[in-house]
């Protein structure tokens, strides 16, 4: 019995030996999590060429700046994504085309591309761990999370303005933990006008974003107005709600003056060319109609006095499909008749398809609906992981396809070594059987979701986690969600558009499994003394 006594003694002190030694190590990576966060990329530069998300990247990196990649697609990313191209192949050999016109960039001249948002995505990640008000291993805890998220690093090793998701929002939530914890200086607030400025200039629906700072801080202060700490201790959060809202504004106007500036540039006419966009929306509801039913809907979308060219554009949708699919071949054909071309007609073409487009969207058709919120669901289930970081590898195949469907329009491209049909395909199949990549496959994005808010309220009954924080994560949370839900509500869902959602579940998972509360020292304090 004695020596069972002694034998269990000794595994005690092992056991707590190698717990002290685990709580060591999280305390360690949580101080300094670069490296740890730096790992996934090592593998993919082992054992991945650099990714392309297959014409839209044409579009954002290749072509010369039109209305397609200046209206359509936001040209901040456009425009900086290119820089890479032109100092490295200017450096290496010479010479480099200007950024503004076709690109042929090589294969180096990729790769820094890759190189540049990988950095970025760690920088980025780095600032959101170290802003988490939490303890040093609980910042190892959440550092050891993110790490783990292959899709993350996909995006961030594929060329296309979706890279820039996890950059610009993980470093819009550290800006805001820092804010909200009243340790904002103006290098914060204007790292604040920075982020934003790239998040809505590289996606039109990041501009929600410009809410989530202002929101956040108000209803903050809603709790503790309602609270028992008194109105007084969340004057700090009006504060800074109506800062934040100030320089979300400037943010924007920034954006629209650039995009002003280069359509004046480039004579391109300023339109909304959202439209194209929704079509898709409005084609995936029409083709689960029957003939009859498109007919009903039909009568219901048209009014006696509309014009003829509405009127022609709301039958191609029915009779031809999208933009994309003849509809707007029909309706410039008919501009044609009237003396349009050029960019004069494509900017009709582009007001007629979205005024089309938003008369079968105010039907408010049970079915469109629907079909809608289903897209919405599979954003939670079936969509994991693996699903959004196989969208490069994916798209970079399915560029193949394309190159040889245009070949003139990929002309500049399509000798770079990642479109090679056999490397593609090989790309893919590695990535498919790739534990990396695959490793959360069995959990949906409604589990983590799950999960996380289990924890959550197990902490915060427990007291380790005070009911402010759990609002700025809820927020988190929710911008994500309404991102993904406006994104579902203009578009067909696709596993990369579920990124936005991805990144604020995860996001908001780091707060409520590791995070405290926030810091109000100094909160009998001015804050414009941060600001």
């Amino acid at each position: 019995m004695l020596s069972n006594s002694i034998a269990s003694l000794g595994s005690k002190g092992e056991s707590r030996q190698t717990g002290r030694a685990l709580l060591w190590g999280l305390e360690f990576i949580g101080r300094h999590p670069l490296p740890i966060l730096a790992l996934p990329s090592t593998w993919y530069f082992i054992f991945y060429l650099p990714f392309w998300k297959s014409s839209d990247v044409l579009c954002q990196l290749g072509d010369p700046f039109t209305s397609e990649n200046i209206l359509l697609v936001p040209p901040i990313y456009c425009l900086v994504g290119r820089i890479p191209f032109w100092l490295t192949d200017t450096l290496l050999l010479g010479s480099a085309p200007s950024l503004f016109t076709f690109q042929q960039p090589s294969l180096t001249a990729v790769y820094v591309l890759i190189v540049c948002q990988h950095v970025g995505l760690w920088l980025a990640l780095r600032y959101f761990v170290l802003a988490v008000p939490a303890s040093a291993s609980g910042r190892g805890t959440i550092t050891l999370l993110l790490a783990s998220i292959a899709s993350f690093y996909s995006f961030a090793h594929t060329a296309g303005a979706e890279a820039t998701t996890a950059i610009t929002w993980f470093t819009l939530f550290g800006v805001g933990f820092r804010v909200l914890n009243n340790e904002a200086t103006w290098k914060t607030w204007l790292l604040y006008v920075l982020i934003l400025l790239f998040c809505i200039g590289s996606r039109h629906v990041s501009a929600l974003l410009l809410g989530w700072m202002p929101v956040t801080a108000f209803l903050l202060f809603v709790f503790r107005l309602l609270g028992s700490k008194g109105s007084s201790s969340g004057l700090l959060f009006v504060r800074i709600a109506g800062f934040a809202l100030l320089l979300s504004v400037l943010a924007f106007g920034i954006e629209k003056t650039i995009v002003w500036a280069m359509c004046q540039h480039f004579g391109v006419i300023q339109r909304e060319m959202v439209g194209r966009t929704l079509c898709e929306r409005i084609g995936s509801f029409l083709n689960t109609l029957s003939p009859a039913e498109k007919e009903q809907v039909e009568r219901k979308v048209s009014r006696n006095d509309d014009q003829p060219d509405l009127k022609l554009a709301l039958d191609s949708l029915i009779r031809v499909g999208t933009y994309y699919e003849g509809s707007n071949e029909v309706i410039a054909q008919t501009l044609k008749e009237h003396g349009l071309q050029g960019e004069q007609l494509r900017a009709e073409v582009d007001r007629i398809t979205l005024q089309a487009a938003l008369r079968y969207y105010r039907t408010f058709d049970p079915r469109l609906i629907n079909i809608t919120v289903m897209d919405v669901l599979r954003g939670f289930y079936p969509t994991n992981d693996q699903g959004i970081a196989l969208t490069g590898p994916k798209a970079t195949f399915y560029s193949v396809e394309d190159i040889e469907k245009n070949p003139a329009a990929w002309a500049r491209l399509r000798s770079l070594l990642f479109f090679d049909p056999a490397i593609a395909r090989a790309t893919q199949e590695r990535a498919f059987k790739d534990n990396m990549i695959r490793h959360w496959r069995f959990l949906p994005i409604a589990i983590w979701c799950l999960l996380f808010a289990l924890i959550g309220g197990c902490r915060m009954i427990r007291g380790k986690l005070s009911v402010d924080l759990a609002i700025v994560a809820s927020c988190i949370f929710g911008i994500g969600l309404v991102v993904y839900v406006a994104t579902c509500v203009c578009n067909l869902s696709q596993p990369r558009y579920v990124l936005p959602l991805w990144v604020g579940t995860i996001a908001s998972g780091c707060l409520l499994i590791a995070g405290t509360q926030i810091n109000h020292r100094a909160e009998g304090t001015s804050a414009s003394s941060h600001m």
